[in-house]
C-alpha cells in the first residue's frame, strides 16, 4: 500500500514509522463501528500472526490509547470513553486507563492514535 491516504480513508494498523497498514477503510466509520473492528484485531486468538495474548472475554486489563500528536485532548476523551464502554460490554474489567501521547510520530497522519491492551 501507498503511504497516501485520501481525505475519506483511513489505515489499520499503520507502523509508527509509515509502513503500510494491515486494511484501509473507505468511507471512514463512525467512531462505534471502528472501536468493534479494532478489539476484534486485538483480542482474536484464532490469528496465529497476530494473537499474543490469549484473551478469554473475562479477562482483567490495562488500557493505553497513544495520541501519536494530531488528536485534541477533547477527541481522545472520546475515543477513550468508547473504546471503555465497548470493552465493558465485551466482559473485560479494564484495571487502569493510560491515555495520552506517550510516543509521537512527525511522519505519520496528524489525526493518528495507537490502542493497545494488556491483560494482568
Amino acid at each position: 500500500m501507498s503511504t497516501d491516504l485520501t481525505p475519506s480513508e483511513i489505515e489499520i494498523g499503520l507502523g509508527i514509522h509509515n509502513e503500510s497498514g494491515y486494511s484501509r477503510l473507505s468511507p471512514i466509520p463512525k467512531l462505534a463501528e471502528l472501536v468493534p473492528r479494532l478489539l476484534d484485531l486485538l483480542t482474536s486468538t484464532t490469528d496465529p500472526d497476530r494473537s499474543f495474548v490469549p484473551f478469554k472475554g473475562k479477562d482483567n486489563i490495562v488500557l493505553l490509547v497513544n495520541n501519536l500528536g494530531g488528536i485534541s485532548e477533547l477527541e481522545m476523551c472520546g475515543i477513550v470513553a468508547e473504546v471503555r464502554r465497548q470493552l465493558d460490554a465485551r466482559g473485560f474489567t479494564t484495571s487502569r486507563i493510560l491515555s495520552g501521547t506517550f510516543m509521537g510520530s512527525p511522519s505519520l497522519s496528524p489525526s493518528s492514535t495507537d490502542l493497545s491492551f494488556w491483560n494482568v
